[in-house]
């Protein structure tokens, strides 16, 4: 068997722990589109490789941290739609940069408006509008759903795959051959 060399190793091992971390973490992200974007990005710094996972949403920092209140500034209004399929901003999908971030077109307001008319001709609750339109929301409660979802995921599900991954290496770069009955190693990671 041909022995891969260190850097493939750390890349294996690495593609290895990432993919179980994505896998242990996604559950405990509250919001479907983050949990499907939830991506691993690999990159060499220096003599050190990396693993990142995480999203790219600009916004999952605060569904994540929670943040204080979100006030518009300037003329306007800070505007919602309890739909997300109903809101014209994200015909293609929700923004992932800040600068993908949309406003209403006067139109498109107008419209929102008109809906939210009509849902409360129908009798519908006026809490429960189609448009949420306000001057400022929040604070956001915290989820820390990276804190808590790889609070474990170290000890309990890293570490044995680091020992068995650095034991199968280890064994691949053994000759077996130049081997005698006595011999004997021991190697330990504190």
């Amino acid at each position: 068997m041909a022995s891969r060399t260190e850097e493939q190793f750390i890349r294996d091992l690495l593609e290895r722990v990432s993919e179980r971390a994505e896998n242990h973490v996604r559950p405990k992200i509250p919001s479907q589109t983050l949990q499907r974007a939830l991506t691993t990005n690999f990159d060499r710094v220096a003599n050190v490789w990396l693993a990142r996972v995480g999203v790219p949403h600009y916004w999952a920092v605060y569904l994540h941290d929670g943040r204080g209140p979100v006030v518009k500034k300037g003329k306007g209004f800070l505007v919602f739609f309890k739909d997300p399929s109903r809101d014209p901003r994200l015909r293609g999908g929700r923004p992932v940069r800040q600068a993908d971030a949309r406003r209403l077109t006067r139109n498109q307001f107008r419209d929102g408006l008109a809906m939210n008319r009509a849902h409360l001709a129908a009798g519908g609750d006026p809490f429960d509008a189609p448009m949420i339109v306000v001057k400022s929301v929040g604070p956001a409660k915290a989820t820390e759903f990276f804190t808590k979802g790889m609070a474990a995921f170290l000890p309990t599900i890293a570490a044995p795959i680091f020992r068995n991954e650095f034991d199968r290496y280890v064994q691949e770069m053994i000759d077996r051959d130049d081997l005698h009955d006595k011999d004997s190693a021991v190697f330990r990671l504190f």
